[in-house]
């Protein structure tokens, strides 16, 4: 699993899911902006949720809270997920990988 500093799978889903690559662009005059891609390792359809958060340069988090959302994977799919920083202080983030209701 590539950076694990910035993903975290919970225990359920490590079987279930990987992390192929995660990627991070800061344009000059924009926002950070991430790419997470993702494979369900299953021949089954797998729902999870995943959660962002956002850091500042000095590794505070920043009060941003975009809540969890859902996604689904059908069997052996690979997928992007990605997102823009809410705000331009943004510098780093992570991410959640948890069971989906």
């Amino acid at each position: 699993m590539p950076d694990t500093k910035r993903c975290v799978v919970a225990p359920a889903l490590q079987h279930i899911i990987s992390i192929e690559r995660v990627g991070m662009l800061k344009p000059e005059d924009g926002n950070l902006k991430i790419e997470v891609k993702i494979k369900n390792l299953t021949g089954a359809s797998q729902h999870f949720q995943y959660h962002l958060e956002w850091f500042n340069a000095d590794g505070q988090k920043l009060p941003v809270d975009d809540g969890y959302r859902t996604w689904l994977l059908v069997d052996h799919e690979i997928a992007y997920i990605g997102a823009a920083a809410p705000t331009a202080y943004a510098a780093d983030f992570g991410i959640a990988f948890v069971p989906g209701n």
